[in-house]
């Protein structure tokens, strides 16, 4: 009886050690559910942080944009579009390199940092205006996707053009009757062959605007006046200043970094190689090595959870793709305007 006993129990055990033997072999591949571990999670986080921190600034310059959409200017006739124009720009100028502005006031002061709501609302009115300056220039025959880059630096040589030659009175330039009666809707700036046109089909149709010939032709009239002898006391040149020296760092990154330590960057750094001072260029090589690190940490992440399964987890596995969707606007968005190189190299990249 006990033997009988003996065997059954040794059975059983055995039959239960098959079955478990069975299960395991039988089912290899079956998904094994393990949590997440804490630095998998701290990774995640530290990413979608840098990531939000580096597309806050689209949001806000979007936001600016959305408030100059319906916000029109005056380009009823050549007087209109040149005196528009010239106020526009005098505003950028007074805001950014007059003597009273909020620049110049804090190279002045012993300030480490300028006051953090006059940085705001100057690079606010800075936007506005540069967008407003567009709409004076007829942009037709510049590719889209440089368009906003190319009229900005545009904007500024039409503008230092007209500091360095005779300009006349507002009162000799045609206004919107005087243009009626004429047959040929265009003026052109006396002594140059700067034109003022009438637009007459496309969205901007019954505005005058500068021609798309004068368009293409700034850079070269810019190139003629600067080479140019003035005599003293003539209004400096400051498109150089503007593009050449680190003027983006500064006013995307002066609530970190004193701006005063970027302007006092070493000359030799401002030297143009390829159309770019060698300070960008720099910059750009650390732009990309930024960039391809969140890329490659987004790659690791999504790697280390292949054997982790749920809702959460199926999101993490397209973080490369997502980081590469919000990386894409924001290399735009520092190239153009923390960096501001130029059109060629923007399109290039872009």
């Amino acid at each position: 009886m006990e033997r009988a006993l003996y065997f059954k129990n040794m059975t059983c055990s055995y039959s239960i050690f098959k079955l478990r033997r069975i299960t395991l072999t039988a089912m290899p591949d079956c998904p094994v559910t393990r949590p997440i571990s804490a630095s998998i999670l701290r990774g995640l986080f530290s990413l979608i942080f840098g990531l939000v921190l580096s597309i806050q600034p689209l949001f806000v310059r979007a936001a600016v944009r959305s408030d100059l959409i319906l916000e029109t200017v005056d380009t009823s006739s050549p007087r209109a579009t040149l005196k528009g124009f010239m106020a526009v720009m005098t505003e950028r100028y007074e805001m950014t390199l007059g003597p009273q502005s909020l620049f110049q006031t804090y190279l002045r002061s012993d300030r480490l940092f300028p006051e953090k709501v006059d940085i705001k609302e100057t690079v606010d009115m800075l936007q506005r205006d540069r967008a407003m300056s567009l709409k004076f220039l007829d942009l037709t025959d510049i590719p889209v996707a440089i368009s906003e880059q190319s009229g900005w630096r545009l904007t500024l040589q039409l503008m230092e053009i007209f500091h360095h030659i005779p300009m006349p009175s507002l009162s000799d330039v045609p206004d919107a009757n005087a243009m009626q009666e004429q047959s040929l809707k265009k003026w052109t700036l006396p002594g140059t062959e700067i034109r003022i046109g009438l637009i007459e089909s496309g969205p901007r149709a019954g505005q005058y605007q500068f021609t798309k010939e004068t368009v293409a032709e700034i850079p070269v009239f810019f190139e003629r006046i600067r080479n140019m002898d003035f005599a003293a006391g003539s209004p400096p040149f400051m498109y150089d200043t503007v593009f050449n020296l680190p003027t983006g760092l500064v006013a995307y990154l002066s609530y970190v970094v004193p701006p005063r330590w970027f302007m006092d960057i070493p000359s030799s750094l401002t030297y143009t190689l390829f159309g770019e001072p060698i300070w960008r260029w720099g910059a750009l090589l650390f732009l990309l090595f930024l960039m391809g690190w969140v890329l490659w940490l987004s790659v690791r992440l999504s790697g280390r959870i292949s054997f982790h399964h749920g809702a959460i987890v199926s999101l993490i596995r397209i973080m490369p793709a997502v980081t590469l969707v919000l990386l894409v606007p924001f290399i735009c968005f520092v190239l153009g305007d923390v960096l501001r190189v130029t059109p060629h190299l923007y399109g290039r990249i872009t």
